[in-house]
């Protein structure tokens, strides 16, 4: 079961979306609360929680601005961080694209636009990038040895993670691994399970991990 936010939470939500929550009280993720969108404050709206989180729904006159948007400026965009667009055609923001990335150009991932303007991008590289964080300070811990099986299923719930859970996250950009502990092992409440994935795969004491 999906823990609950507080409404702090659900408040940077809605800051992290450009919107000022309106409601003193959360009541659930499917309770419509009402917000004003910064860009027109003219503007009131009510949304709920689980569908502002999808990037759905939100001011009608951001969207409409969003909709004006061509197919030759997205591929402008993506070529600018070196991927080639595949599609002929701009549908919305929410519609995966695919596309093809100059260290893996055998592979065709797709993406979502709202995902691709926060950051997010090639998967493999996403994926490769976070293990090198993860064993960047293996030397820091007690070492220890794991079975095949441990490594391969540490190996598979880490992808799984990235793949699910870590490809529209706002964090999901970070290099330094000083700020992959503080927003993500830390305050991201997959950071945990991927960090011992981490250290099951860098041979470390995931013990030892867990209690720094």
């Amino acid at each position: 079961m999906a823990k609950r936010l507080t409404l702090e939470q659900v408040a940077a939500l809605f800051d992290s979306k450009g919107y000022d929550l309106l409601e003193t009280e959360y009541v659930s993720a499917h309770t419509p609360m009402r917000c004003r969108c910064r860009k027109h404050s003219e503007t009131i709206i009510e949304v709920m929680t689980n569908t502002l989180k999808r990037d759905y729904g939100g001011c009608r006159k951001c969207n409409q601005k969003q909709n004006t948007r061509t197919i030759e400026i997205v591929r402008k965009e993506f070529a600018d961080r070196g991927y080639t667009l595949l599609e002929t055609t701009y549908k919305n923001n929410h519609t995966k694209m695919r596309y093809t990335c100059p260290n893996h150009p055998n592979e065709k991932p797709s993406i979502a636009y709202m995902h691709f303007k926060k950051g997010s991008g090639c998967p493999s590289c996403g994926r490769e990038k976070s293990l090198r964080a993860l064993a960047e300070d293996r030397e820091e811990f007690p070492k220890r040895e794991y079975t095949k099986d441990e490594k391969e299923g540490a190996r598979s719930k880490t992808f799984h993670i990235l793949d699910d859970q870590c490809s529209g996250c706002p964090f999901s950009n970070l290099s330094k691994l000083s700020d992959v502990e503080v927003k993500c092992y830390r305050e991201c409440q997959y950071g945990m399970e991927l960090r011992k994935c981490g250290a099951i795969l860098a041979g470390e004491d995931v013990d030892a991990v867990t209690k720094c």
